[in-house]
Formats: C-alpha cells, sequence, structure tokens
C-alpha cells in the first residue's frame, strides 16, 4: 500500500455517520480528492509544467461548476477535448496531466453531491 492509500484509509477510517447516505457521499468525496492528489504529485513526480497543472485545475473548477447540467456524453467530449488539447513533452505527463482535470472534475461533483444532500437536510432556518 502506498502512502497516499494508507492516508486515504486512514481518513476513510474515521468517516462514520449515523445517516448512511452522507457517510456514502463523504467517503466518495474523501476518495475523489486523494485521487486528485495523487494524480497531481504523478505529474509533477515525472517532472510535468507545474503552471499547466494549475491552468488544467483552473478550468476543471470552471468545468466543474456546471457539468451535473451536462449528460455523460457530453461530459466525456469535454474530456476528450482536453485531453487533445493539453500538450506534454511525454506519454506518462499527458496521461497525468489529464488525470489531472478528470479527478478535479470528480472531487467537484463529489462536493457538490454531499452539499445537496446536506442542504437537504437543513430546515430553512438552519440553513444560513
Amino acid at each position: 500500500m502506498s502512502a497516499i492509500e494508507k492516508i486515504n484509509q486512514l481518513v476513510l477510517d474515521q468517516i462514520d455517520y449515523t445517516d448512511d447516505q452522507l457517510e456514502s457521499l463523504d467517503e466518495a468525496k474523501t476518495i475523489a480528492f486523494g485521487a486528485l492528489h495523487e494524480a497531481a504529485l504523478t505529474f509533477e513526480a515525472l517532472g510535468g509544467d507545474i503552471s499547466k497543472s494549475e491552468s488544467l485545475i483552473e478550468l476543471a473548477g470552471v468545468f466543474g461548476a456546471f457539468a451535473k447540467q451536462l449528460t455523460p456524453d457530453q461530459v466525456a467530449k469535454v474530456e476528450t477535448a482536453v485531453a487533445n488539447i493539453f500538450g506534454a513533452p511525454t506519454p506518462d505527463q499527458q496521461a497525468a496531466g489529464v488525470a489531472i482535470f478528470n479527478t478535479a472534475v470528480d472531487a467537484i461533483s463529489a462536493t457538490q453531491a454531499v452539499n445537496e444532500y446536506v442542504d437537504g437536510l437543513l430546515t430553512p432556518s438552519d440553513a444560513g
């Protein structure tokens, strides 16, 4: 087990809600952010251009804000377009850079799912 996997498992072991659906959503969010961190570390370890990874993360942030409104086919088309536009000097850096974008979008989607679920649990007087 890698250090990242151990860290992810450590955090996952601490998630324990009485609400099973919330627990599942929070675990999915934690896993998604772990995958994003791993993708970024892999890209950096391969000597990837940090400014490109930052740009991919910024793009994912913009795209992730409305990705849930798209069909799975439309999301796949955007991910393919990003892979075709993004250029890296090696195939490994290319794959790692694309993984940054894809895992960032996944992390945003997982976070949105938690937000929506928790908002649904709150009464109007709880919401701020």
